[in-house]
């Protein structure tokens, strides 16, 4: 056979797998809103973007970064993404505020609620909270539900101080000790604050009696009625991308 005659079967090859390519279907384009700023916890996503799992399932997908479970419960209330990751404390709270979204997924079954102290608080209790200054945000889960963990323990609520302030200055009011505490969660502030150079403590809603689900994958219910194979497919890619991700921990933190 010719160098011409092999040139001539191969540019034909390319020609019909061209053809092929164009022929088939797009993929599904769809959004992931985090719950917060990028945190360990999110690098799986971004491991399983890379490696093609979920455009092995037919979505080209986008993640964006998060200003809260609240923030991430109303985009997805509002349809500005396709899934978003959301507590299950906050879907609690936004659901029974009338937003139109549901869980289709768990990424964690223990909550990640918490009271975040500085060490030299000295809160090691739940009862150590009372005489104690918390900083807070009005209108997130947290704060909502903090409630239910002074109810548990029988905690005298007029004992505790609650300053409420921004999101993001939470930690800085008890980095600058004008709290002692803050309403936050498992995976995030003492890290921040011990990067900080200060020591933390950390108690769980769970461990305070505040059992919950800890963080899910939410859709708008429009989205699940709609297009419930997009659902299904993005669970499957996400559920393969966790597993993954627990065989090759170097090449997530990558």
């Amino acid at each position: 056979m010719t160098i011409k005659r092999i040139l001539g079967i191969a540019a034909g090859l390319a020609a019909s797998m061209a053809i092929g390519l164009g022929s088939a279907a797009a993929a599904d384009q769809a959004s992931l809103r985090l719950n917060w700023q990028l945190l360990g916890f999110h690098a799986p996503f971004y491991y399983g973007v890379e490696k093609g799992f979920y455009r092995d399932e037919g979505i080209d997908l986008t993640i964006n970064e998060g200003r809260g479970g609240a923030a991430t419960a109303q985009a997805l209330g509002a349809n500005g993404d396709t899934f978003g990751i959301v507590d299950a404390g906050t879907l609690i709270v936004a659901a029974s505020k009338g937003l139109p979204i549901k869980t289709v997924m768990s990424l964690m079954n223990s909550g990640i609620f918490a009271v975040v102290a500085r060490e030299d608080a000295n809160i090691k209790t739940a009862k150590d909270l009372e005489g104690k200054t918390i900083s807070i945000t009005a209108g997130d889960a947290l704060t909502a539900l903090f409630p239910a963990v002074v109810a548990a323990n029988k905690l005298d609520a007029s004992k505790i101080k609650l300053v409420n302030v921004d999101a993001a200055a939470k930690v800085v009011a008890v980095l600058e000790k004008r709290a002692d505490a803050t309403l936050g969660s498992v995976d995030a502030q003492s890290f921040v604050m011990e990067a900080q150079g200060v020591p933390a403590s950390v108690m769980a809603f769970d461990d305070l009696g505040v059992s919950l689900v800890g963080l899910t994958v939410i859709t708008n219910n429009q989205t699940a009625e709609k297009s419930p194979d997009l659902v299904k497919r993005f669970a499957r890619a996400t559920q393969k991308t966790f597993a993954e991700a627990k065989k090759d921990p170097e090449g997530v933190i990558a």
